[in-house]
C-alpha cells in the first residue's frame, strides 16, 4: 500500500493544516484528530490536533472533528451506496460518481441560490459539501434556539475532555433540521429523474441496475453527538475499503483503486483521475484550497427559507411531545399492541437488533405507526425504548445517545411524508419483499392500507 507520507509535501501539510481551522497547528481550531474508523469501533483512534505528523505517518487515513472550537461545521455527504455488492462503487468508480453528477450540479445550485459556495471534496464513494458559520453571527444563535438536545446528552457534553458547549451541542442539533430542508428541497428538484433512486438517509432499496443500489444525501451526522463525528482530511488516503466488511474479497483485492480524498476545482469529472494518483497530491495542493469557508450570511438566507416551511411547522409539532418516561415504560411502550401490526413491523419490535439501525427498517415502521394516529415523537421514544434494553447492542449506545438518534431518524422519514416529498409508493409487500424487509416472502399481510390511511388524511394539525 501506498503511503501518504512519501507524497506530503510541505505544501500539502499547510493545505492539511488549513483544513484544522488555522495557520498553523497551534492556532487550529479543530478540536480532535481521528483515524477514520468510528467512534464505536475499538480500532478507533483520537488525539489532538498537535499529533498530525502522526496520523501523516502511521494512519494515512484521518479525519477532523466536526467539533471545532471558534465555528459551527455544516457537512453533506453525498455517496453511492450499494447494499448487495460493497465493492461496486470502488470496482467502477467512474459509473458511481457518474451517476451522483447531476444530483451534485442540483447541491451546488441550491446552495448558490443562497450564496452558499462550500468546499467540495471528493472520496471514495462521493462528495462532501462542508462550510462553517461563526459561533459570533446571529446565525449559529438562530440555530442554538431550534436545536432541542436530551439531558443525557447535555450530561455526555459537560463530561468531556474538552466538554461540548451546550450552545454548540444545540447548533449542530439545529443545523441538522435545516439540512433536512435542504435535502428535501434537494430530492424535489432531482424529481426521480436519476438512474437510480435518490434518497434521504441510507436507505435500501429494491434491485436496480447492479443490486439494490441508491445515491444517498447522507446527513445521518446529525443524528449522534457532536463529539463522535468526523469528516476526512483533504490530501489523506481513503482506506475504508480495507476495513468495510465485503469490501476486500479474494475476487475484488487486486481491482480496489488507491484513492486519494482532494479539494474538488473546475470539472468534477476531472478530478476522477487525480484521486487516484498519489504523485498528483503535491500539483493539487498548489491548485486548490482546503480552508472551510466561512458562510453564515448565506446560511442564514437558507434558515430563513426552512422557517416559513412547511417542515418547519412540523418539527414544531413533533417536539409538542416528550418521550415517556423511563419509569413508565413497563406500563407505556412495552405495552404496545403487536396484533395489528403487519408482520414485518411486529418482527422488527420483537427483534430490534440489528433491524432498527436500518433507516429503511425505521421509516417503515414510522409510516404503520403514523397511520395508526401515533404521535412521531412517541414512535421515537418506543425505538429508544428498545435501544436502552438489553438487545445485544454492545458499546452502541454507550458511545452514541439512544434518545437523539430515534428522534432523528423518525423525525427525518415522518417529515417527507408530512409534506408529501414521500409518496409511499415501496410501502407495498412486494417491494417489502424484493428489498428484504420482510420476514415471510410467501405471505401477504396487506400493507398497502397503511399507505392509503397515510395518504389520504391530513396527520399533523
Amino acid at each position: 500500500m501506498q503511503s501518504l507520507e512519501n507524497g506530503t509535501t510541505a505544501l500539502v501539510r499547510q493545505r492539511m493544516i488549513e483544513f484544522l481551522g488555522g495557520p498553523n497547528l497551534k492556532q487550529a481550531t479543530c478540536v480532535h484528530l481521528s483515524n477514520s474508523r468510528g467512534a464505536k469501533d475499538p480500532a478507533c483512534i483520537i488525539r489532538p490536533v498537535r499529533q498530525l505528523d502522526y496520523f501523516i505517518a502511521y494512519e494515512r487515513d484521518f479525519s477532523r472533528s466536526l467539533h471545532d472550537r471558534e465555528s459551527l461545521l455544516i457537512d453533506l455527504d453525498m455517496e453511492y451506496a450499494n447494499f448487495d455488492f460493497p465493492a461496486e462503487p470502488y470496482l467502477d468508480r467512474p459509473r458511481a460518481l457518474g451517476l451522483q453528477k447531476s444530483v451534485f450540479e442540483i447541491i451546488r445550485s441550491i446552495l448558490g441560490e443562497y450564496g452558499i459556495d462550500p468546499l467540495c471534496l471528493i472520496t471514495g464513494r462521493g462528495y462532501h459539501f462542508i462550510w462553517r458559520i461563526k459561533k459570533s453571527s446571529r446565525v449559529y444563535g438562530r440555530l442554538v434556539r431550534f436545536g432541542r438536545i436530551s439531558r443525557a446528552l447535555k450530561r455526555r457534553y459537560c463530561t468531556l475532555t474538552p466538554p461540548v458547549e451546550i450552545a454548540l451541542g444545540r447548533a449542530f442539533a439545529g443545523a441538522g433540521m435545516m439540512m433536512e430542508y435542504l435535502m428535501q428541497q434537494v430530492k424535489r428538484t432531482e424529481g426521480g429523474r436519476n438512474t437510480i433512486p435518490v434518497e434521504i438517509l441510507e436507505v435500501l432499496t429494491t434491485p436496480q441496475q447492479r443490486g439494490k443500489e441508491i445515491i444517498s444525501l447522507d446527513i445521518s451526522e446529525y443524528s449522534d453527538p457532536l463529539d463522535t463525528r468526523f469528516v476526512r482530511v483533504p490530501f489523506s488516503i481513503y482506506l475504508k475499503p480495507y476495513w468495510k466488511p465485503g469490501v476486500i474479497t479474494p475476487q475484488t483485492q487486486d481491482h480496489i483503486p488507491f484513492i486519494v480524498v482532494l479539494p474538488v476545482w473546475g470539472d468534477p469529472d476531472a478530478m476522477l483521475a487525480k484521486s487516484q494518483d498519489l504523485a498528483a497530491i503535491p500539483a493539487a495542493a498548489s491548485q486548490a484550497s482546503a480552508s472551510i469557508p466561512e458562510m453564515s450570511a448565506g446560511t442564514e438566507r437558507l434558515v430563513d427559507a426552512y422557517e416559513h416551511s412547511a417542515l418547519y411547522r412540523f418539527h414544531q409539532y413533533f417536539y409538542e411531545q416528550e418521550h415517556e418516561q423511563v419509569e413508565d415504560w413497563p406500563t407505556t411502550y412495552d405495552r404496545t399492541p403487536l396484533d395489528f401490526l403487519p408482520p414485518c413491523v411486529r418482527f422488527m419490535l420483537e427483534h430490534p437488533n440489528d433491524l432498527l439501525l436500518s433507516p429503511a427498517a425505521i421509516r417503515l415502521l414510522t409510516a404503520v405507526l403514523l397511520a395508526t394516529r401515533w404521535h412521531p415523537r412517541h414512535i421515537a421514544g418506543l425505538i429508544r425504548s428498545k435501544y436502552e434494553r438489553d438487545h445485544g447492542w454492545l458499546n452502541e449506545w454507550y458511545v452514541y445517545d439512544a434518545g437523539s438518534r430515534a428522534d432523528f431518524y423518525v423525525r427525518v422519514f415522518a417529515g417527507c411524508i408530512h409534506t408529501k416529498l414521500d409518496r409511499l409508493k415501496d410501502l407495498n409487500c412486494e417491494s417489502l419483499k424484493n428489498s428484504g424487509l420482510c420476514p415471510d416472502t410467501h405471505a401477504h399481510c396487506g400493507v398497502e392500507a397503511f399507505a392509503e390511511v397515510l395518504l389520504q388524511k391530513e396527520l399533523f394539525v
